[in-house]
């Protein structure tokens, strides 16, 4: 997040607009008497004798903790049963805890005690014995919190959490028997006894809290009147780590927005995250005026789910409900054997804690079972009938693909989902779109009705009604709203790095190909995301049971109508930053246009054989290699955008793809792989030579014209004026005009020589019928040994060179004519996506560095790896 999506606004604005708003006011009284019973714990935080900030968070926590008590009490309407009576307040800082389920932790959270498993809170105490260890852990009871906050010896508080066990029972399909936290031993050094601790987990966090004590760690401006926010690398890592918060809460939970404090000492801001920035409140000193931060958390503890920012369309359901119990019979069903295997696994890791109980109860973090409702505007199956009414409903666990833990952008996820009503696995995309680009579902409509070859089967979909981002109306003329998409597609496949051999590499990005030819010449309609993520296999079995596949060309939510194609917004651009065009990134403010997705399919070849071909890239070479072709880039202040990759543009003017691919080992000649690169390079020369340079130098940087010198006044007088007593009229002679370079004509203006290149290799004998390709992702292998090298951490920026598909979309579908077997090679080893490719938006690039350059990684995006993909066996050979 950079300053343009962040915003300052008045504390009174932001408690009328955010907080107040839809609840009932207080009486001065009910707030009198809050405020007499949270005085005592404010005055008790001495800030002169405390040296780090997890001596504040027991006091923190009780502070809470007594205001959600206080409006329980208060609560007396029998018929309202708020989520008061459900919330705790925890302490889930990583400060003392010998976990490593996530790289960062929130200091203290919001729980709503009814939809959070309580077993998956329990942090086990660091134990040092074994035995010990293995005693505890296999007792089936822990501890009970202490209820009270008695004085111990020393006359300090000494806080306890209200117990877990008087809470409702659990709501959630991830019931267990009710466990409680253990008392963890005091390693903070805190005046507190003994401090309460939970796991922190993103499922579940309602609100989260940040605290910070150092003033090297204060990031925001202090005066309301302020609005600049610091931008030296402090401020910006310290802005970071909450946005990361927020991206995490987003990434793991169905939120429209979402709420968070911010505390430095004595001093409180409130926050509010969306998709398209941050609105925070000026600051208020809580300890010279409680009244400014009891009155927040007065009205937020009242807040109902969609008031604090939970998705109304998403629902929790109970593991023992009917239609979780119809999913469940639909797996054991014979039928679902017959799909393919990756397609069982999938839906086996998605649906895991209803398949898995046991783990569940262990303590096992989960993700919940929801049932989600898709608009049912769009599609094959849009028409609205009594049994499709106008919300389709489908159920979902855990995301398949996610775009990463960043609060501001689209958001996107993918699920393998249960269609409720068909009693059917489809794969439901959740998104959100700016104002400027069409729905998807929309875009999908108009490819099936021009009978666009290669493309998925859009089932139903379209825009959440009244679903639309809230903070733009605070971030100027930036900032368009951005609207909640969803849609159901027929098929799910497998990403295109399953590939088994080079010739089923070239077929399926050809067939990808054929596919944007379609869109363009029969629709008007240019993808402008071409990248590894956006092709995948779809499979299925033919009359000798044996797997198909076929390349289809996906994930259409950036595509644009050929009349909008010069519409172009500050310079920054749409897609994947590695397979962007050469020209696009030297110049960024270039209207899009066909030539820069043709372009995208040559680099998405090149990717693919660095990946996974034998080349003569040494190791110790090849992070070099890919930062220079793929993933550097440079912020320029003079035109206010990124650009980067110089490696990629020099390899375009050569036309050479930076590397040698070796040779057929058994004729000792290039490989038709090699052969299609050396093509598509020259094809992508062709075109740059044929481009009109004095035209591009506008989309690029300005030159910077010396000063005119103060030494000589002369020297700043055009020559013309200087007159002296020597001086003559001379006639001068015109330079002879040179004769106009011709340019070759542009091979991208049409698909026709890019598909006649594909369709000339594609046909060539000599393709190898075993699988030559390498097992292992040798780009991956690069970045483990440059962090060897480094000896950084797993974020470093070596580690940043090489992103995997986390977020590809992986459908099922038909295959095209052109039938091939899938080979062994697709039922190989598949390896855990833990990383993914950064997609740039319009109006979308921060002025602080990528995720990808500043090497902070998803982390498996988020927590572990979010969705990891197992090893079907796809292939069935006689």
């Amino acid at each position: 997040m950079d300053s343009r999506t962040q915003r300052h606004i008045d504390y009174e604005v932001f408690m009328s607009t955010f907080v107040e708003a839809g609840l009932a006011k207080a009486t001065e009284g009910e707030l009198a008497e809050l405020l007499k019973e949270v005085r005592p714990i404010i005055d008790g935080m001495d800030f002169d004798s405390f040296t780090a900030e997890p001596q504040m968070y027991p006091h923190l926590c009780k502070l809470f903790n007594t205001v959600i008590d206080f409006v329980s009490r208060h609560d007396t309407d029998p018929d309202k049963k708020g989520v008061v009576h459900h919330l705790r307040a925890m302490i889930t800082s990583q400060h003392g805890q010998g976990e490593s389920n996530h790289d960062t932790k929130v200091d203290l959270s919001f729980y709503d005690m009814s939809r959070t498993p309580h077993a998956a809170l329990v942090r086990k105490p660091l134990l040092k014995d074994p035995q010990e260890e293995s005693t505890q852990t296999d007792s089936p009871e822990a501890p009970h919190m202490d209820t009270s906050c008695n004085a111990s010896d020393s006359g300090q508080p000494t806080c306890g959490l209200p117990s877990l066990s008087s809470t409702p029972s659990l709501a959630s399909p991830n019931s267990v028997p009710e466990s409680t936290p253990p008392f963890e031993e005091n390693t903070t050094g805190s005046t507190c006894e003994e401090n309460v601790v939970a796991r922190c987990l993103y499922d579940f966090i309602r609100m989260f809290v940040e605290v910070k004590f150092d003033i090297d760690a204060y990031r925001f401006p202090k005066r309301s009147s302020v609005n600049r926010f610091p931008e030296h690398k402090l401020a910006q890592g310290g802005r970071g780590q909450i946005a990361e918060y927020a991206g995490d809460v987003f990434e793991r939970q169905h939120r429209l927005f979402a709420y968070s404090l911010y505390i430095y000492k004595d001093e409180f801001a409130m926050q509010l995250f969306d998709r398209n920035g941050m609105i925070m409140s000026t600051f208020k000193n809580y300890k010279q005026d409680p009244m400014t931060l009891v009155s927040f958390l007065y009205y937020f503890v009242q807040m109902s789910d969609e008031q604090v920012g939970y998705d109304p369309t998403v629902v929790m359901v109970d593991a023992d409900s009917p239609v979780v119990q119809e999913m469940k019979a639909q797996i054991a069903d014979k039928k679902f054997k017959e799909l393919p295997d990756h397609v069982q696994d999938l839906v086996k890791t998605a649906m895991k804690v209803v398949l898995n109980p046991d783990d569940f109860a262990k303590g096992e973090v989960q993700t919940p079972i929801y049932k989600v409702a898709v608009p049912n505007e769009h599609g094959i199956e849009s028409q609205s009938t009594p049994e499709c009414p106008g919300m389709r409903d489908c159920l979902v666990g855990r995301p398949h693909s996610t775009s990463g833990a960043e609060p501001v952008g689209r958001g996107t996820k993918g699920f393998v989902a249960f269609d409720i009503n068909k009693k059917t696995f489809v794969f439901l995309k959740d998104a959100w779109r700016e104002n400027s680009s069409s729905a998807e579902s929309a875009t999908y409509d108009k490819l099936r009705e021009k009978n666009v070859r290669n493309i998925a089967t859009l089932l139903y979909g379209g825009d959440l009604p009244g679903q639309r981002t809230r903070t733009h109306e605070y971030l100027g003329n930036f900032k368009q709203p951005m609207y909640h998409h969803r849609l159901v597609l027929k098929e799910i496949g497998m990403p295109l790095e399953e590939y088994g051999t080079s010739e089923q590499l070239c077929t399926f990005v050809h067939e990808a190909l054929i596919a944007h030819a379609d869109a363009w010449g029969l629709a008007d309609i240019l993808h402008r995301d071409i990248s590894q993520n956006n092709i995948m296999i779809s499979l299925q079995r033919d009359q000798d049971d044996q797997y198909l596949g076929t390349g289809l060309l996906i994930d259409w939510d950036l595509a644009k109508h050929r009349d909008q194609l010069s519409e172009v917004s500050d310079g920054n651009r749409s897609g994947t930053w590695a397979f962007l065009s050469a020209t696009r990134l030297a110049y960024p403010g270039k209207p899009w246009e066909l030539a820069d997705d043709l372009e995208s399919f040559a680099h998405l070849i090149n990717w693919n054989a660095l990946r996974f071909h034998d080349h003569n890239i040494r190791p110790d070479q090849m992070a070099g290699h890919l930062s220079d072709r793929y993933q550097s880039c440079i912020y320029n202040e003079d035109i206010k955008a990124w650009t980067g990759c110089p490696q990629k543009i020099n390899d375009v003017i050569n036309g050479s793809p930076g590397f040698v691919l070796d040779t057929d080992p058994t004729t000792d000649q290039p490989t038709n792989l090699a052969t299609l690169i050396d093509e598509l390079m020259k094809l992508c020369q062709q075109h740059f030579q044929s481009l009109d340079k004095a035209t591009l130098a506008k989309y690029s940087a300005p030159k910077v014209q010396p000063a005119p010198s103060t030494k000589n006044i002369t020297a700043a007088v055009p020559r013309r004026a200087i007159v002296t007593k020597h001086s003559r009229s001379v006639q001068r002679k015109p330079k002879p005009t040179l004769p106009r370079e011709e340019k070759p004509e542009s091979p991208f203006k049409t698909h026709e020589m890019i598909l006649a290149k594909f369709e000339r290799v594609c046909n060539l004998d000599g393709w190898p019928t075993l699988p030559d390709k390498k097992e292992f992702d040798q780009c991956k292998l690069a970045t483990r040994r440059a962090e060897l090298k480094t000896s950084s951490r797993a974020g470093s920026f070596a580690s940043s060179f090489i992103p995997s598909p986390a977020t590809s979309t992986h459908r099922r579908g038909k295959s095209s004519s052109k039938r091939r077997t899938a080979s062994s090679r697709i039922g190989s080893k598949r390896k855990a996506a833990n990383e993914f490719y950064p997609v740039i938006e319009d109006d979308d690039i921060d002025t602080e560095l990528p995720e990808f350059v500043q090497g902070s990684s998803v982390g498996g995006d988020g927590e572990g790896e979010i969705a990891p993909r197992r090893n079907p066996k796809r292939s069935r050979r006689k």
